[in-house]
């Protein structure tokens, strides 16, 4: 789809989406097909952890299980 367009074309499109614009042009084709390719899939929520106390649990689990 993108191999008719010209190298300003291409950096436009990628500019709009907030990517790199540097490389040759088959590099702008690869990197907007990448980005097309990645639009099928859902954004996936984190968890919010509400336990104040995680940071020290796996601060502790790291310091007891690391050999001095």
């Amino acid at each position: 789809m993108y191999s008719t367009w010209n190298v300003e074309a291409l950096k436009a499109k990628l500019r709009e989406r907030g990517a790199s614009l540097k490389g040759r042009k088959a590099d702008l084709i690869e990197r907007l097909e990448a980005y097309d390719r990645n639009q099928n899939f859902d954004a996936v929520q984190a968890e919010e952890n509400d336990d104040p106390k995680w940071f020290y649990q796996i601060m502790m689990l790291i310091w007891t299980s690391t050999a001095v």
